[in-house]
């Protein structure tokens, strides 16, 4: 089964709690996405999920998500970037680096399906 990393945005105008609910917004639709593109028949990791909220009691630069999350993408088979990825700094440095090291990057879940599948 291939494992597929969704990239999306995370922060709000912050990224603490002052921007809670933006953040709540974007962790759940993050969720909403993984969701679907489990019912293709991948396994979705989803960084949103892992950190939930994390802002609020754990202390560090933006610096230390962005090297943690390309850590996980680096993992993975291949990256779903979710709609308004662009708005999200982290999104972009993700679709990059999946983009330099070979990783399949999909903005449709059709494609990403026919991917799993073995149909492309």
């Amino acid at each position: 089964m291939k494992v597929v990393y969704i990239a999306g945005k995370y922060s709000g105008k912050t990224h603490d709690g002052r921007s809670f609910m933006e953040i709540e917004r974007n962790i759940l639709e993050a969720r909403e996405w993984a969701i679907k593109a489990m019912q293709t028949g991948v396994v979705a990791l989803t960084p949103h999920l892992n950190s939930y909220h994390m802002e609020l009691d754990f202390e560090s630069d933006q610096g230390f998500w962005y090297a943690a999350d390309l850590e996980l993408l680096r993992r993975c088979d291949a990256v779903f970037l979710i709609p308004n990825w662009e708005d999200s700094k982290g999104a972009r440095l993700e679709r990059d680096y999946a983009r330099q090291h070979g990783i399949p990057v999909f903005y449709e879940l059709a494609h990403m399906a026919q991917w799993a599948k073995g149909d492309v």
